[in-house]
């Protein structure tokens, strides 16, 4: 029996994308083996930066431990950095370091469209390859990879999707605010902060759900953020069957954000057409 569609939005309220994979730490990746990289990936990303390495990635045993950070390997005394390639349009990140490749894309201007999983998972994909052809050539060994991820963040504004923060349940609608039957004076919510956590199908990782209210950084405007995150890490993982998972990881991802979210919403606000 074919799979049913995914639902598609026209106008979703995702602002940022990663999708990535972490591998044991390549030791002998030096500084400058990153600037030849970066002359075969120069026509896509002309502009770089270098910067502080991201900590220790996490590996999640329940909601709680939802930023919780798992050591790989020997803290560096003098960390390799992180090196961040970017688009011409500021739309699309590559970050690399010694031990996680990843693509973000976010979304730059209010009108700027998503560009769609595939498009970005393609390009993780010839990024990767691209790669691991440099480390063979530069006789540095293949990548042993031990993880791969998925986030989506979407940015729900008050004025657009909901009112305000004690407006959260005409979104998310199991996370309805009730103050007390007959109380006089009931408190208003001013803010709220929610996590859970899925298990994939299969034993295939975790899908890790975080809600929270904040504020756009450029305008100061409240929001509620609402991530989605699926991660998977095992000690050795394939490159050909890591596509899978991400497909996996993907529709379990939209399901799910359309499973817990209001359909008057993703009609009227987001324009769901399937």
């Amino acid at each position: 029996m074919p799979l049913a569609p995914l639902p598609k939005y026209g106008r979703p309220p995702v602002t940022e994308v990663v999708c990535g994979v972490y591998f044991q730490s390549l030791d002998d990746l030096q500084v400058a083996h990153v600037g030849s990289l970066w002359e075969r990936l120069r026509r896509d990303f002309p502009r770089t930066e270098t910067l502080p390495p991201l900590p220790p990635t996490l590996i999640a045993n329940g909601p709680a431990d939802f930023q919780i950070q798992f050591q790989f390997g020997p803290i560096e005394a003098s960390p390799f950095p992180r090196v961040w390639f970017v688009s011409a349009d500021d739309a699309t990140l590559l970050q690399l370091q010694r031990d996680r490749l990843i693509i973000n894309w976010r979304r730059r201007a209010e009108d700027s469209p998503y560009p769609s999983y595939d498009v970005i998972v393609a390009k993780l994909r010839d990024v990767l390859g691209l790669l691991i052809g440099f480390l063979e050539e530069q006789s540095l060994g293949a990548p042993d990879l031990v993880g791969v991820e998925l986030a989506y963040v979407n940015s729900l504004h008050f004025g657009r999707d909901l009112t305000g923060p004690g407006d959260v349940a005409s979104v998310v609608p199991f996370l309805t605010w009730r103050p007390p039957v007959g109380s006089p004076d009931p408190l208003a919510l001013s803010g709220l902060s929610w996590n859970a956590q899925l298990d994939l199908a299969d034993g295939e990782g975790n899908l890790h759900i975080g809600l929270r209210t904040t504020q756009r950084p450029s305008d100061g405007q409240g929001l509620v953020r609402l991530d989605l995150l699926a991660r998977k890490f095992s000690p050795a993982l394939e490159t050909d069957a890591i596509w899978n998972w991400f497909d996996l990881a993907h529709a379990s991802i939209v399901t799910t954000f359309s499973d817990i979210t209001s359909r008057d919403v993703q009609d009227r606000v987001w324009e769901r057409h399937t």
